[in-house]
Formats: C-alpha cells, structure tokens, sequence
C-alpha cells in the first residue's frame, strides 16, 4: 500500500519537474541561445566589415556599389533583429538585473549604432571626420554588446 501511494505522487510531481524544466528551456534559455547567437553574429560582421564600413573613393563602381548595398542590408538586419530577439527572453528585466543578459537599455543604443554604421557605408573617406565617425560608431556598438 506505501508503494503504491508513493507512486502515486511521485508520477505528478515527476511530470511537474518535466513541466518546468521545458518552461524554462523554451522561455529562458533558448532565448538567451538566440540573444547571443545574434550579438556573436553582430561581432564577426563588425570585425569582417570594419574597412568597408566607408566608401574607398569618391567614385563607386557598379561591383562595389553593390557589395555596399548587401554590407548595408546586413546591418540593417542585424540591427532590426536585436531588440525582438532580446525582448522574447522571459523575465528579461530579471534576467537583466542578474546580469544573464544585457540591458534592454544597451540593446536599443547598439541596435540605433549598427542603424548608424548601415546609413555611413556610402560615405566619402575625404571627410575624416566621418571616418572617425564610424569607427566610433563600432567601438560603441563592441561596448555596448560586451564584444571585447
């Protein structure tokens, strides 16, 4: 009779602790996977990309012209990707005050600096303060992330 009560109560609560261990791989830590998975992304593009972040001359040729389309594009959707994966991480106030994740805060700053970097690719390397600019632009958006 104790063999069977105790079996009785250890299949709910066994399935409970399955419950919550799925809750919190699909609301937690798969979110946070994704949220890292993007910003490692941001990180090899910026490190790729950092010399074609500006236009090498006055005047683009076709080929080029289009490779700083598509460089411009990528960061774009980098950027546009950011927030809403960061935001469909449950308890993410939470998981911010914890330092699990970056604040929501940084995350919308380096989403405008990467927005920044996609609208200077077409600029001209004569205005060295619109180099320095972007360059700029890539040390905040690394500080941002946490990108060493």
């Amino acid at each position: 009779m104790k063999d069977i009560v105790l079996q009785l109560i250890s299949l709910p609560i066994a399935v409970l602790i399955y419950i919550t261990g799925q809750f919190i791989l699909m609301f937690i830590i798969t979110p946070l996977s994704k949220q890292r998975e993007l910003i490692s992304e941001i990180a090899y593009e910026l490190t790729f990309n950092e010399n074609n972040l500006y236009a090498t001359s006055n005047s683009i040729d076709e080929k080029e012209d289009l490779e700083r389309t598509k460089l411009q594009s990528k960061f774009r959707t980098l950027a546009s990707k950011l927030e809403p994966v960061s935001k469909s991480i449950f308890f993410y106030n939470f998981m911010s005050c914890v330092k699990a994740t970056l604040p929501i805060k940084d995350i919308k700053e380096a989403r405008s600096e990467l927005i920044g970097l996609s609208n200077g690719v077409f600029s001209c390397p004569s205005k060295e303060n619109e180099r320095g600019y972007q360059k700029k632009r890539v040390k905040k958006t690394r500080q941002l992330l946490k990108i060493s």
